[in-house]
């Protein structure tokens, strides 16, 4: 959250967890973009990054 407060970003929105929906837009954007070029079947950001959930959590 530094480097983006240094850049400049405006990265919150009052959302809990630090959401913003323009980081979620824009992540939105790479894992589309990415899925062009390197299939994949799950994408994930957040506290699901960390292993706090699986595909079994995620009704597969």
């Amino acid at each position: 959250m530094g480097a983006l407060d240094h850049a400049g970003f405006a990265y919150w929105d009052g959302q809990p967890f630090f959401r913003s929906n323009v980081m979620d837009d824009w992540l939105a954007a790479i894992g589309t973009e990415t899925f062009k070029s390197a299939s994949f079947s799950r994408g994930v950001i957040g506290f699901e990054v960390s292993a706090c959930t699986d595909a079994s959590t995620l009704a597969g």
